[in-house]
């Protein structure tokens, strides 16, 4: 490998700098008789030695006149090894019919590359993209033009999904309702923004605001909102808190709550979940020269992080979300019986493809007290929350529904991503605790190298329940 450019020929020195800006991952350069090769460095966790190792894979070479000549690869072998999209899996006629038939074209994923990009990167943003793009038969130089281009289009941005249940930190929402008068968003923000458990502020169609925080007990939380309350204290108003528990999707933490945690976890996990939780994909080792920590300590803290669910993944939310605007749907429990009959169905369909570049659901929650549900829905056109509140209420399904408009996102944001279904915690909540059958689990960590494992799992002898066909689900 070579460790001063310098020494390079300056038309393939320059080809070289311009193809590590081109891409994210590590390139280096080799050479070998007067030749100069470029390798793609990926650096894997091991856990079965419990240590980082370190892979390479040739992606061409540079001749002398800095033309990058891309190694030709050899088409996939076999039908089972070529990635097929969901749309052109042989599924019952009743599977094929599209969920979302009133979304505008323009709000819709037409491209199926581009479709399975957004899936990917949502659900796991450091995944093998050139793995992935060899199943779709798609080269790894277009699979990073068309990320670059769902980036620009998009405004992607890389942040850390974090369980704070596992920082141990419990969910609220606060709701207030003002009469007569509401404050300015000037007001609510220097009432809010100072408040590092505080994630997501929103004002509400009906001079309404709602509060989404971070305590670690009803004491915390008390004081929380009695410090915002008093801020706000000169306008006439209803306040309330509720306990709350994601069921899908998640609100993207604050820098200013990472921040807070400093002192209160160990250096090394505050260090990555700092960083990563604005800059997701940056390369580990950055971190260990930042922090002065050895080589390879943010990699095994960011394992470990995984490991115990403190990191969910790394994902992505669009800067440059179609949408028109937020329609929030409050779902007040009236009738438990009639509401346990079609709550299973009802979460079932939360998971179904919108069709569209997001998913069909922003955010959905539960709520203690009230006990109900909570439903963040991305609006691309008027009338879909009118034709939502419209079929609730029509299903008598045990619920009182209150649907609001969200004006204004005053601190925080939302995450918006077209996330796989079957990497959610919703979906094993659906197959463990109501035994529903849904696709099988996706896996985004795979990068195509066999592990010592499968090593042993292909040297044995097949038995004959293997070879038996498997059932095929699909979304009830």
């Amino acid at each position: 490998m070579i460790t001063n450019v310098g020494d390079v020929p300056p038309m393939v020195r320059e080809c070289y700098v311009e193809l590590k800006d081109k891409y994210d991952f590590c390139i280096t350069l080799k050479r070998i008789d007067s030749r100069y090769y470029l390798y793609k460095a990926t650096t894997l966790w091991d856990s079965e030695k419990k240590k980082a190792k370190t892979l390479t894979e040739y992606m061409g070479r540079i001749n002398d006149e800095g033309v990058f000549i891309e190694r030709k690869k050899k088409p996939p072998a076999g039908k089972n090894t070529v990635w097929k999209s969901k749309l052109k899996q042989k599924t019952s006629p009743a599977a094929r019919q599209p969920i979302i038939t009133a979304d505008p074209p323009q709000f819709r994923v037409d491209d199926e590359v581009d479709k399975e990009l957004l899936t990917i990167l949502s659900t796991n943003a450091r995944a093998d993209l050139a793995y992935f793009g060899r199943r779709m038969g798609v080269k790894p130089s277009e699979m990073y033009r068309r990320v670059k281009q769902l980036e620009m289009k998009y405004g992607l941005k890389y942040i850390a999904e974090i369980d704070t249940r596992k920082l141990g930190y419990l969910s609220f929402f606060i709701r207030a309702h003002f009469f007569g008068k509401a404050p300015t968003a000037e007001e609510i923000f220097k009432a809010t923004s100072k408040e590092p458990q505080i994630q997501l502020v929103q004002t509400l169609s009906g001079y309404g605001i709602l509060i989404y925080v971070l305590a670690r007990d009803n004491a915390e939380i008390t004081e929380i909102r009695g410090r915002v309350r008093m801020a706000l204290g000169k306008y006439n108003s209803k306040w309330s808190t509720t306990p709350g528990i994601f069921h899908f999707n998640f609100i993207p933490l604050r820098d200013e709550f990472i921040e807070s945690l400093h002192g209160r976890i160990l250096e090394r996990e505050y260090a990555v979940l700092r960083e990563l939780n604005s800059r997701g994909t940056m390369v580990l080792t950055e971190i260990d020269k930042k922090y002065g920590f050895d080589e390879g300590r943010a990699l095994y803290t960011y394992h470990k992080l995984r490991e115990n669910g403190t990191l969910v993944r790394i994902t992505t939310t669009m800067q440059k979300a179609p949408v028109k605007y937020i329609g929030l749907h409050l779902h007040y429990i009236i009738n438990y019986k009639k509401y346990r009959r079609m709550r299973a169905r009802a979460l079932t369909k939360t998971l179904r493809d919108s069709g569209t570049v997001l998913d069909r659901y922003t955010l959905v929650g539960g709520i203690e007290s009230p006990s109900g549900m909570v439903y963040f829905q991305p609006v691309f056109k008027d009338g879909d929350l009118d034709e939502m509140h419209k079929a609730a209420d029509e299903k008598k399904s045990g619920i009182k529904l209150k649907t609001f408009i969200v004006t204004n996102t005053i601190v925080g944001t939302l995450c918006y991503r077209k996330i796989d279904p079957t990497n959610t915690r919703l979906y094993s909540r659906l197959v463990e605790n109501y035994n529903i059958k849904l696709p099988p689990k996706r896996d985004y960590e795979e990068t195509g190298r066999r592990t010592r494992q499968d090593k042993k799992m292909m040297a044995r002898e097949i038995t004959i329940e293997e070879l038996q066909p498997h059932e095929h689900t699909i979304w009830e």
